[in-house]
């Protein structure tokens, strides 16, 4: 049961997604699970060069250890992205978070481009240097993660989730208010989030509290 915008109970709509095709799966999940946080990923293949590119099925599995997991989908043309061969083969990927102000850019690095395209350059992120030999961070995010990996499940021949263990952050000095205890100033990253459908996004700008009750 349901209930609707005039108050009145109907019955709830059952879809089967295993009667779905693969575009009506997309709608109904990328539509319903909002907002979700970007990933914006950073990695290196053997020769050192450089992808960027960002991922929405992506969220917090837990602090300890210190874990995240992406879902990443195969090209169109069925071929891997550069970002999961490049995390298999060197085991290493910085997470990069995405303030609103980058959004414009963030899109831009999602093209399907080359493997030796340089999509930082040709979206004019600037990248700078992790001190902990994983790729290098989005200068500009208010934080970013340095990564291994730490496991990698192929659901299919379409996707795959990479769970990535976090062993450094580096962050914007202006967001930073407690080192020690590990405090931020979350509202002053100003975040986006991934919404529905092409080119959807929320700026993590209104929130409310509900605390939870002591008993």
């Amino acid at each position: 049961m349901r209930r609707t915008h005039r108050g009145v109970c109907a019955i709830a709509t059952t879809l089967h997604l295993d009667a779905m095709d693969r575009a009506a799966r997309y709608r109904l999940l990328t539509g319903s699970i909002v907002p979700r946080p970007i990933a914006w990923i950073v990695t290196q293949d053997r020769a050192g060069r450089t992808n960027l590119a960002p991922f929405s099925c992506f969220n917090l599995m837990g602090y300890d250890p210190p874990v995240v997991a992406i879902g990443i989908q195969r090209r169109a043309d069925g071929s891997c992205k550069d970002t999961y061969r490049n995390i298999v083969d060197t085991g290493s990927l910085t997470i990069s978070l995405v303030s609103a102000s980058d959004g414009r850019k963030m899109t831009a690095t999602a093209a399907e481009l080359p493997a030796d395209a340089d999509e930082a350059a040709l979206a004019g992120v600037d990248l700078v240097p992790f001190d902990d030999g994983t790729p290098p961070a989005v200068a500009n995010a208010p934080v970013s993660f340095g990564c291994s990996l730490h496991d990698r499940l192929a659901m299919n021949d379409a996707q795959a989730i990479v769970v990535a263990r976090i062993h450094s952050a580096y962050c914007r000095p202006d967001i930073v208010c407690d080192t020690t205890a590990g405090y931020v100033d979350t509202m002053a990253m100003d975040l986006i989030g991934r919404m529905e459908g092409p080119g959807w996004y929320v700026r993590c700008t209104d929130r409310v509290s509900h605390p939870v009750p002591a008993i």
